[in-house]
């Protein structure tokens, strides 16, 4: 039997959201984001948030893991047009997922113009949801995500982790303490970032190459 190597089967990365060459079940399947500002409390102090007001910067937008960039219209005057690009890359049986949003010129998610309007409580809050297809039937093990808020001039860590649950169904709160402004997060954000990274089943080429490797080798140590 001949093992033929073909050049679709080499390691491939996903740049700016453009992605080719990877089996990925969760490309094709269309998801949702959108992000929201609000007010709101602690009830007594450490229980759930209370939502007393909250503003819908950008209303959901559709997009499809690995495919194009899209930008992300804003619904306020105050707040700038966002970019959101995606990548799925595969390095062996080790598949990485990325989403972010960031603002086209790297400026702040919104100005003191879009707080303003909301009313006044002890607490603020950025409010990034994704939504859609929370799966992907090659995962074969627990995955590690980082979900990050992006600065002017970094990134702020919101949490890390390793989790079995649904991939993709997260959202995330950041809240601080009143006054709060377009740097409430002692980070003036420009955008939210994501990362899964998790372990897939082999692809029916790579099985073939590895069968095909185990009965190579003992013809080598002849």
């Amino acid at each position: 039997m001949k093992c033929m190597m073909s050049a679709a089967l080499t390691n491939v990365v996903a740049i700016s959201g453009m992605i080719s060459q990877v089996d990925a079940s969760i490309l094709g399947q269309e998801n949702w984001a959108r992000v929201q500002i609000g007010s709101g409390y602690y009830a007594g102090g450490s229980g759930p948030l209370i939502v007393v007001d909250s503003l819908t910067l950008y209303s959901y937008t559709p997009f499809t893991f690995g495919g194009s960039p899209v930008v992300m219209d804003s619904l306020e005057p105050g707040a700038r047009d966002l970019l959101l690009t995606t990548s799925v890359s595969d390095v062996g049986n080790r598949r990485t997922v990325t989403w972010s949003m960031s603002t086209l010129d790297g400026s702040a998610i919104m100005n003191q113009s879009v707080v303003d309007k909301l009313t006044k409580s002890e607490r603020y809050f950025l409010y990034f949801n994704l939504s859609g297809s929370p799966t992907d039937d090659q995962m074969v093990s627990p995955y590690s995500y980082a979900y990050s808020l992006l600065g002017l001039n970094g990134k702020q860590s919101l949490s890390t982790g390793t989790s079995t649950g649904l991939l993709y169904s997260g959202t995330e709160y950041r809240s601080e303490h009143s006054p709060a402004g377009p740097n409430f997060f002692n980070l003036t954000p420009r955008g939210y970032s994501m990362t899964y990274a998790y372990d897939i089943i082999p692809s029916t080429a790579t099985t073939a190459i590895l069968a095909c490797g185990t009965v190579l080798m003992p013809r080598r140590r002849r």
